[in-house]
């Protein structure tokens, strides 16, 4: 097991660390919040939004009566440069999923509506008009990009799918058969060498990004999985990323009132120990 001895813990909130802390997300719309002044940027239904590469721009995905996904462009300001309305006739009620490309002008969104399946779509800015340029396969959400591939997912059948980038031609596909009745949910790149993918139980891997091959189980110290009534888990559900660091998120319950705290880990110190425990694996 790879164990990780040097973290933060934050508690309730982590929005002072990260990248886009000027920045929330209300029922009315996306804020901004710089020098304290609330400034309303997008009206409606946020599904997601992210910052650009450059961070001049903003990327938000509304959700539009009927299903639809509006794709919306926007300086930070909040002047519109851009918008395009995305539905996917198969998915009723879907929430759509950002992840940046390697272009500033790029970004891959999926739509997913549970058990129902979920459509990716890159899509390019081009003389101020937003277009798709490239539909993936069903069920696969482009996750990030690196040197020159991307990876993709399939949460539904729980594979892994590296493609080469631009052109998205499929390379290796790895089914993660990791625990029996546990499936793959959510999956962050470390660096251009290695990922960490979670659970449904709440259980994470490292993973070789040019082979997707598993490492071995990662954990944090005292807040290694557990067996219990309700399966083995470590009640740590899901990250944020920053630039330099991995927020894990851990809650539980304590005289039945629901907690949250937030374990901040230095990219570069992960990134250390998997490296250590993936060479000791090709001995």
């Amino acid at each position: 097991m790879i164990c990780i001895k040097e973290y933060k813990t934050l508690i309730p909130t982590i929005d002072s660390f990260l990248d886009d802390k000027e920045f929330i997300k209300t029922s009315e719309g996306l804020w901004d919040t710089h020098n304290n002044k609330k400034k309303l940027l997008v009206k409606g239904t946020i599904s997601d939004y992210t910052l650009s590469l450059s961070k001049k721009f903003i990327w938000c995905a509304v959700l539009h009566p009927e299903s639809v996904i509006c794709l919306i462009l926007i300086d930070r300001n909040g002047n519109k440069v851009a918008s395009l309305e995305i539905k996917d006739e198969d998915l009723d009620t879907p929430k759509a999923f950002l992840s940046l490309l390697q272009e500033e002008n790029k970004i891959s969104i999926c739509l997913v509506d549970g058990q129902s399946g979920a459509q990716g779509y890159c899509i390019v800015l081009e003389q101020e008009k937003l277009r798709i340029w490239k539909t993936l396969p069903l069920d696969q959400m482009c996750m990030f990009t690196f040197d020159k591939y991307a990876l993709l997912a399939d949460f539904y059948s729980s594979e892994l799918i590296l493609v080469s980038y631009p052109s998205f031609e499929p390379l290796i596909t790895k089914k993660q058969e990791i625990i029996d009745c546990d499936f793959m949910e959510n999956v962050w790149k470390v660096d251009n060498n290695f990922g960490i993918l979670s659970t449904t139980q709440g259980v994470w891997y490292a993973f070789e990004l040019n082979t997707l091959k598993i490492i071995d189980e990662c954990a944090i110290e005292k807040y290694e999985p557990k067996n219990d009534e309700f399966g083995y888990s470590s009640y740590i559900s899901t990250l944020t990323p920053t630039n330099k660091e991995l927020f894990f998120k851990h809650w539980y319950y304590e005289n039945k009132k629901y907690y949250e705290e937030w374990i901040a880990v230095d990219r570069g110190y992960l990134a250390s120990l998997i490296k250590i425990s993936a060479e000791k694996e090709k001995r």
